[in-house]
Parts: structure tokens; sequence; C-alpha cells
């Protein structure tokens, strides 16, 4: 997981792996796939508090 803060002003932050040892790997924040996963997961989560309460598991 990569802290927001860490992306500097053009959304990208570099960061080191032991599973790449001596390379340079470069992430990039996508704002617009954030909000499209949030509003996916926000969906997932309303369908999983409808069928609780019928599948007999506690609240």
């Amino acid at each position: 997981m990569i802290q927001l803060g860490l992306f500097d002003e053009q959304n990208l932050v570099e960061v080191e792996s032991v599973d790449y040892p001596g390379e340079r790997l470069i992430a990039c924040r996508n704002p617009i796939t954030a909000e499209s996963r949030a509003q996916k997961r926000e969906k997932l989560l309303q369908k999983t508090e409808a069928v609780r309460p019928r599948s007999g598991f506690p609240t």
C-alpha cells in the first residue's frame, strides 16, 4: 500500500522493492480509476449488506 501523500505533483512516486534489486519502479495514481474502483467497492458492500441478514450471519 502506498500512501497518497507520497505522490508528487504529477501523481507519480518512485519505489524500491527487494523483488527487483537495482531497479526503479514508478507508480502512477489515476484518479479516474480510483473513483471507478471506489464506486464498485461501495456497490459490493451494499450487496453484501443486503444478503447478510438473510444468510444468518450476525449483524
